[in-house]
């Protein structure tokens, strides 16, 4: 009998449809140090606006898809300059992984680039710039110690990597 309880709710959890998303960092780099080198682009910046850049539908209730527009106002790694207007995407929040920016905050962003645009969630060192910009400090040291100051990558053997 309790085998075949078992196999009844075994049947019903894997054959009925998924109704939640959730997320997951599992796939994400691991520590700071990884994520600063596969980060696209490294800035701070202040957002300046909440872009609606679609629609989506999640069980029948339809939501609008935001970016956040920020200007930078220091690049550590990429290809942006400062006081540069760029647009990041990012998931609702919840289950999306999605990162809650607040309109008027500054924020040190890890960003990389898929399908042209550029975007970020919480599996990222992404947090408000006050008390995160330490972690650069640390990372320009090191990039000092190896290219005279210049922000980059070091191989295992000590040589630095553009």
């Amino acid at each position: 009998m309790r085998k075949l309880f078992f196999l009844a709710v075994s049947f019903l959890v894997f054959s009925t449809p998924s109704l939640v998303s959730a997320c997951t960092c599992a796939f994400t780099p691991g520590t700071c140090q990884q994520s600063w080198k596969s980060a696209d682009l490294i800035f701070a910046g202040k957002v300046t606006r909440k872009v609606p850049v679609g629609a989506g539908v999640d069980i029948d209730v339809s939501y609008t898809i935001y970016a956040f527009e920020f200007q930078v106002t220091e690049v550590f790694r990429g290809f942006a300059f400062e006081r540069q207007t760029i647009l990041v995407h990012t998931g609702a929040g919840g289950g999306d992984c999605g990162y809650q920016f607040k309109v008027g905050s500054s924020y040190l962003v890890y960003a990389s680039l898929h399908d042209g645009r550029l975007g970020t969630n919480i599996c990222t060192p992404t947090r408000p710039s006050a008390g995160a910009l330490h972690t650069v400090d640390e990372k320009e040291a090191d990039a000092a110690k190896w290219h005279g100051g210049t922000m980059g990558d070091t191989t295992e053997t000590g040589e630095f990597e553009l």
